[in-house]
């Protein structure tokens, strides 16, 4: 696996400056906003396994983002369209977002469709989601398995999100109707927050 293998968005500093590829795996430090990378995914099911680490981060707050059902907008930028689902220490939650054009804005038609935690803010509930001082859990090796799957009506399939073994949630119905030859997956990671990707695979 080298730095080739990957497509990076070309915006705020992207391009993949922020991205290394070493003997521990993919890792990505010093960014803000635009550490975005992304690689081909010809299927229409799917499941997308991640296991990852956050590093130190003394601010509390970023995370990482896995990009599915997303399409690249085919300029020289590599703006996306489509899904993230965020491990988000800043909210100390996990969060699903719709992305528009490179962006979360709900006034351009991004949104969160759910949030996942113990806060007053969630809207799943689940209390093994520590608050983002927890330093321990949410800079532990972390596996999440995120899987995409025909729902029977067109435009529109099943998603299932499991944390370390636990399912945050199943059966979720989202609006998809991305062909497989334009379809991507990846990584995002934010407000400085280091990370390292230990293993990836899609099946």
């Amino acid at each position: 696996m080298s730095k080739s293998d990957f497509i990076f968005n070309t915006w705020g500093g992207g391009g993949g400056s922020t991205w290394s590829v070493n003997e521990n795996g993919l890792q990505v430090t010093g960014i803000n906003n635009n550490g975005n990378l992304f690689f081909g995914n010809n299927k229409s099911d799917y499941t997308l396994n991640t296991k990852f680490k956050l590093g130190e981060n003394t601010g509390e707050i970023g995370g990482l983002g896995i990009f599915f059902e997303t399409a690249l907008n085919g300029d020289s930028q590599n703006r996306d369209t489509g899904y993230i689902l965020q491990f988000d220490r800043g909210f100390s939650e996990v969060v699903l977002r719709k992305r528009v054009n490179g962006s979360e804005s709900s006034t351009q038609g991004g949104e969160i469709l759910f949030r996942i935690g113990n806060r007053s803010t969630s809207t799943i509930k689940n209390e093994s989601i520590p608050y983002k001082t927890n330093n321990a859990w949410w800079e532990s090796e972390k596996n999440v398995v995120l899987t995409v799957s025909d729902s029977g009506t067109p435009g529109k399939k099943f998603l299932t999100v499991s944390l370390d073994g636990s399912v945050l949630v199943s059966d979720l119905i989202i609006d998809s109707a991305i062909e497989p030859d334009y379809n991507h997956t990846g990584f995002r990671a934010w407000n400085n927050q280091p990370a390292t990707i230990y293993e990836m695979s899609v099946e």
